[in-house]
């Protein structure tokens, strides 16, 4: 518990750091438009389908690229006939290609790396723990209302590999999602 909540405390200080670099600027038909460059914002699907709680944080740090940064807490029973929790930090780049928006919004690409702390239990033997780590890519588009409203709806491929003490395991996936969030 005293990781994630480090880690969230890092999360939320990339806003406070940015505070004066907060608003990023567009030129367009002689007006200048300004967009708020951070989105804060949760996977509602995962915590309800999938029994995890996401949560993360997208900062622009170019016209047309921002950096995301999220956590992933989950419970999963009976997933390979044993029970998986554990803690997953991501990290993402992510390439906007909208003609007018600005990021974080618009069309998008993204690699992605996501390292992971995974606890496995099982009835016949000890508990094991063990490092993960995935790598793959995202595509989507991230609407953002003038209410501050966020959605972010992406599809991509992912490849996690974990080895415990008993067995290795490398999975691919498709993996596909709906963000819900606030941008500031």
């Amino acid at each position: 518990m005293k990781k994630a909540t480090l880690l969230l405390f890092i999360l939320f200080s990339f806003y406070f750091v940015q505070a004066q670099d907060k608003k990023q600027e567009n030129t367009q038909s002689d007006s200048t438009v300004r967009q708020d460059k951070n989105i804060l914002k949760m996977n509602p699907l995962s915590l309800l389908i999938f029994s995890s709680f996401n949560v993360s944080y997208e900062h622009a740090i170019k016209p047309k690229n921002s950096l995301l940064i999220g956590v992933n807490f989950f419970q999963w029973n009976e997933i390979f006939n044993e029970d998986l929790s554990g803690v997953c930090v991501q990290l993402g780049y992510r390439f906007y290609f909208s003609k007018k928006d600005l990021a974080p919004e618009g069309l998008f690409v993204s690699p992605i790396l996501e390292l992971g702390s995974i606890t496995s239990s099982d009835f016949n033997r000890e508990d094991e723990q063990t490092f993960s780590i995935s790598a793959g890519g995202r595509g989507g588009y991230q609407w953002i209302f003038d209410n501050g409203v966020s959605i972010d709806a992406y599809f991509g491929y992912s490849y996690y590999s974990f080895k415990f003490d008993t067995y290795r395991e490398k999975i691919r996936t498709p993996v596909a999602g709906i963000s819900v969030g606030y941008n500031f």
